[in-house]
């Protein structure tokens, strides 16, 4: 399937400038055809990926098209709820891997370090201006050399990681900001008929208004965070 955001490119140069946007020397019927043409153009479409997000706003767009009824309310409201759970499912899983890694990985990690580190830098820094050892007898001397002795770091890697960990989780944010930027673009429509099927394809031209805010705040919403979420952990 595919939302079809158009691109009012067209309207908006009749609007503000009150002109057509076709060549000089041309006739009425040719001005009207390529008028059509360059709004086929200027449709953009976006394809909409395998997963619940997108399951979840077919299944809601298709039970409030009017025209789509033909494949049986039941068929449709049995649709929406399997997506429905699929998609809350989804979501919880994915809050409950950020927990965990935030809990059992990237505070385990960072427990050590927090726990009078000062303390530790300025004793390791006074034991390195006198040359000495520190005495893995005294507790917070031997912390400090465990701390050492588990140290396996390269310097600059962690910029190096960070950068490659922003590679990869880009794209799966820019997806997110590109499906509120087509949902939003969508026209608002108050008829019930705002999906068309062509052949095994569905593409949605417009929404509802209260649609477009379920879509909003109960899809297009928690994808965004849970990018954020796991791009800071």
């Amino acid at each position: 399937g595919k939302v079809r955001q158009p691109f009012q490119l067209v309207d908006i140069m009749r609007r503000y400038f009150d002109v057509d946007p076709v060549d000089e020397g041309t006739s009425a019927e040719e001005s009207n055809s390529s008028d059509e043409s360059r709004k086929a153009k200027l449709q953009r479409t976006m394809p909409m990926s395998a997963d619940t997000y997108y399951t979840l706003l077919l299944s809601l767009v298709h039970i409030t098209d009017v025209e789509y009824r033909h494949v049986g309310l039941k068929k449709l409201t049995a649709n929406l709820i399997l997506s429905l759970l699929f998609h809350v499912m989804n979501l919880l899983m994915q809050m409950a891997l950020i927990f965990l890694v935030y809990v059992f990985v990237t505070e385990r990690r960072e427990d050590p370090l927090e726990d009078h580190l000062s303390d530790k830098l300025v004793l390791m820094q006074t034991a390195m201006d006198e040359n000495k050892m520190l005495n893995a007898s005294i507790p917070l001397e031997s912390d400090i050399l465990n701390l050492c002795w588990r140290d396996h770091s390269v310097r600059y890697s962690q910029s190096l990681i960070i950068f490659l960990w922003a590679l990869k989780i880009t794209p799966e944010l820019v997806e997110g900001l590109s499906m509120a930027n087509a949902v939003w673009r969508l026209p608002r429509s108050k008829s019930r008929r705002i999906c068309h099927e062509d052949g095994d394809s569905t593409s949605v031209f417009a929404l509802t208004p209260f649609l477009h805010w379920i879509i909003q705040i109960f899809i297009v919403l928690p994808k965004i965070a849970i990018s954020i979420l796991v791009a800071i952990m």
